[in-house]
């Protein structure tokens, strides 16, 4: 060993030598951590768990969707569906929910009727015109469109919404769009438990195949988005029915331990006005 490395040691052993009992209390406080955090969640409600687990802005939305406030509105069988007559940014619904520019009617038409069906990706994102989306490519004299397409919508919700358009509208064509991901949600209800930071955070039904029949299972999406995120009886629902919750049980036992939440609590009140979320800063917000 070089003099001179022997010399730039002495002031860091030096150091650590005059706060050996402060480095000694932090490594204790992280080693009581490791077997103390598996067992909070059986003490501290899974309410306070929820609030640290979503951003923020998430939980606002929550509210604005509930009280019919956003472009998407709550679905007792599909979860959610576009709002009839909403209009955000460069997206307008029609009075049925659907993204097109033909005035029309339920029931059998005279013209050709084509509808949409699909996620984001069909019904186009808000930078996008009404009569910039696919199917106002295809409206003329003899042809008429509906687009019901909804963002997030999995493949079990395309099929949902099939089943109604096709008694109410009596199209001759439905075209649906579907991507690789599309059954990526097939096995999920609650869609933060599977996109952590979803901006928005629905409940969506399932689809179960029991004797080659689909048995849909429909939560009730009203009852359990209210007062989120202090509903425990959402949490009992998931805990139940969907798989992914066992994401949500990962960071209750290593995302949102005690230390954790310690260094995250100073930086609170800058995330809640930024609209975000740390680890923890929700915890006393």
């Amino acid at each position: 060993m070089r003099l001179s490395d022997e010399y730039r040691w002495k002031p860091f052993l030096y150091y650590l030598k005059k706060r050996w009992k402060f480095f000694g209390v932090c490594l204790l406080l992280a080693l009581t951590e490791q077997i103390v955090a598996p067992m909070l969640p059986e003490i501290i409600p899974q309410t306070w768990y929820l609030r640290a687990y979503l951003p923020w802005n998430s939980i606002k939305r929550t509210g604005r969707f509930i009280d019919d406030k956003l472009h998407i509105e709550p679905d007792d069988v599909r979860g959610w569906r576009n709002r009839a007559k909403a209009h955000f940014k460069t997206v307008n619904y029609d009075r049925f929910g659907s993204r097109s520019n033909v005035g029309l009617a339920p029931g059998a038409s005279k013209k050709l009727r084509v509808i949409f069906l699909g996620d984001s990706r069909i019904a186009s994102y808000v930078n996008v015109t009404n009569d910039e989306i696919v199917n106002a490519y295809l409206e003329n004299e003899s042809i008429e469109t509906l687009n019901f397409s909804s963002e997030l919508y999995g493949l079990d919700q395309i099929y949902l919404t099939l089943q109604d358009v096709v008694e109410r509208f009596h199209p001759q064509v439905v075209v649906i769009g579907i991507g690789s991901d599309v059954g990526e949600l097939l096995d999920c209800h609650y869609l933060p438990f599977m996109y952590p930071t979803i901006g928005l955070p629905l409940l969506k039904p399932r689809l179960t195949l029991r004797d080659s029949v689909l048995e849909p299972h429909i939560p009730p999406i009203r009852k359990y988005l209210q007062q989120l995120p202090a509903n425990p009886d959402l949490l009992d629902y998931i805990r139940q029915h969907d798989p992914h919750y066992a994401r949500f049980e990962w960071f209750q036992r290593r995302r949102a331990t005690p230390f954790l939440c310690a260094l995250s609590v100073k930086n609170s009140m800058r995330y809640r006005r930024a609209g975000k979320s740390s680890i923890a800063a929700n915890w006393l917000i």
